[in-house]
């Protein structure tokens, strides 16, 4: 609720937070600016600009222990572009199938003329990637795990590099 209310009233809160990171085994205390939800088809996350790493970024709703005071917001949501900007990721059925395969993956995913583009905030092209399993497809020796593969290949990967 008090995440709810930071992002509807444009303050910062102060959350004990759960991080993986190496250098903080532990929960730690720290000051964030949450501006949205967002589902990555698995978890929620809070997004918002972290005053410790002074970048915006992502926080697993269920690692946030705990919440404290609230302030100001130290940076608006305007100033996250990653969040604002979309990137356009065109899917089209595995090769790798039959053609009565690939037309059927079409059916499926609404393609029209064997492809799709689907427009994904930036912020949350990582999540896209691992839920599509588009980051193994070409790993894996069954192509019916990863019915689709991206056309646009080399400019999802410089747009995923980019917001890495």
């Amino acid at each position: 609720r008090s995440l709810t209310g930071a992002i509807k009233n444009r303050q910062s809160l102060h959350v004990r937070y759960q991080s993986m990171n190496k250098q903080r085994p532990g929960p730690t205390w720290r000051w964030i600016s949450p501006h949205a939800l967002a589902h990555d088809g698995l978890r929620w996350h809070v997004r918002g600009f972290c005053h410790e790493q002074k970048k915006f970024k992502d926080f697993l709703l269920s690692r946030c222990l705990q919440s404290g005071d609230l302030r100001d917001a130290e940076a608006p949501a305007s100033q996250d572009s990653n969040w604002s900007e979309y990137f356009s990721v065109v899917l089209i059925p595995n090769p790798a199938l039959s053609s009565e395969q690939q037309d059927v993956i079409a059916q499926d995913y609404c393609m029209e003329y064997g492809q799709t583009a689907i427009a994904v905030r930036k912020a949350l092209l990582y999540y896209f990637n691992k839920r599509l399993r588009l980051d193994v497809a070409k790993a894996i020796d069954d192509p019916k795990e990863t019915p689709v593969v991206v056309l646009n290949e080399r400019a999802f990967q410089d747009a995923l590099a980019k917001v890495g």
